[in-house]
């Protein structure tokens, strides 16, 4: 039975420090979406910016406007893949929150288990004591009783 204690005491050692890790994980993508979604934010800003300085300008140039047409070309391309960067790391984030919060639930199971056995084992040794006991009792009785 100690051996098995050993074995799940270890087990959720391990599972515990993996959680952790993966806390860790966790809370570093949530950065980083985070700094995606400022990224996206500051690129729309851009192109609004953009967008109001070229009706600024009373006589256009054909330069002017297609470089104009050309930042926001890339502008668009640079949000829209920012948005899809986002939406993958949304994806990555539920997904190991979902694997974080089963690590959890394993870790309370074992921990469960093991709080089990050693409850358990502490029974059989009260129980072995209590033997133990009743046959010095039963012991000395005899002796006393073999004395008279």
């Amino acid at each position: 039975m100690q051996s098995k204690q050993r074995a799940i005491s270890k087990f959720c050692v391990l599972t515990q420090q993996q959680r952790d890790v993966m806390s860790v994980q966790l809370e570093t993508l949530r950065q980083q979406t985070d700094q995606a979604f400022l990224q996206i934010e500051q690129l729309q800003d851009l192109k609004k910016q953009t967008r109001s300085q070229g009706g600024t300008h009373a006589v256009f140039h054909r330069e002017m406007l297609l470089n104009q047409c050309r930042v926001e070309g890339m502008l668009s391309k640079m949000i829209d893949h920012q948005q899809h960067e986002l939406q993958l790391m949304h994806a990555q984030y539920h997904s190991l929150k979902g694997l974080l919060e089963a690590k959890h639930y394993k870790v309370k199971g074992l921990e469960a288990k093991l709080e089990d056995w050693q409850r358990e084992q502490r029974v059989v040794e009260q129980k072995k004591e209590e033997l133990i006991l009743e046959e010095m009792v039963n012991n000395l009785a005899a002796r006393k009783v073999h004395k008279f």
